[in-house]
């Protein structure tokens, strides 16, 4: 077993407690740190950086970045390999208008490149939601030119028939190149054929599977 270093961050961005554990206690969900909203909130805790380490050696085999908003409630988690790539975002939101409940949006590398998956909770029967998913050039310099578009997926959904308002939905992007991609997502839920709300997700700087990339399952 390896241990973990966990670094605590405010809203400003500065340091708030840093401490290291095992792997055994970092998964144990018994961590105020990790495992407990209530503590986040009173401790301004907005963003954990979670760095694991093989056995005692200095070797990184993985990182976490979670964040949180200001009542401790998770909003987006970015998971690194040994060599520090992103090989998977997710993106959530709780009660996101008067037509979304909550959304999750998952990029994760896979065999085949990126898999994208989608899960949506209506507030009303007789939604549907329009989406548009762009597989872009990664550009870290905000600057450059509009990125290009590499691939297009554009659907319509309807809730599940077993439960009315919740949607669940995936698919991939083939991108196997030993680069980061960038992930964009626009939604357009409608309730009773009318425009509800609209929004857009995007998940920046994901790698697609290569070699050296080792997945773990969930």
């Amino acid at each position: 077993m390896g241990y973990v270093l966990i670094e605590a961050y405010g809203g400003d961005g500065n340091l708030k407690r840093d401490i290291t554990v095992s792997e055994a206690e970092w998964e144990s969900g018994q961590l105020s740190l990790i495992d407990d909203e209530d503590y986040r909130r009173e401790m301004g805790i907005f963003k954990i950086v979670s760095t694991i380490y093989i056995g005692t050696a200095n070797v990184i085999s993985g990182r976490i970045v979670t964040s949180y908003d200001e009542t401790g409630s998770l909003i987006s988690t970015e998971e690194y390999n040994g060599e520090l790539k992103m090989v998977k975002a997710d993106k959530i939101c709780y009660d996101k208008s008067k037509a979304v409940g909550f959304y999750v949006v998952a990029v994760k590398s896979c065999d085949t490149g990126l898999s994208v998956s989608i899960e949506m909770e209506f507030k009303n029967e007789n939604a549907a939601c329009k989406f548009e998913a762009l597989l872009l050039e990664y550009q870290e310099d905000e600057e450059s030119e509009e990125p290009s578009v590499l691939d297009k997926r554009a659907e319509m959904w309807r809730a599940n028939s077993y439960n009315e308002n919740f949607l669940e939905v995936s698919f991939n992007f083939d991108a196997l190149s030993e680069k980061p991609y960038t992930v964009e997502v626009s939604f357009e839920v409608l309730e009773n054929g009318a425009a509800a709300d609209t929004f857009k997700v995007t998940a920046l700087g994901v790698y697609a599977a290569t070699a050296e990339i080792d997945e773990t399952e969930e």
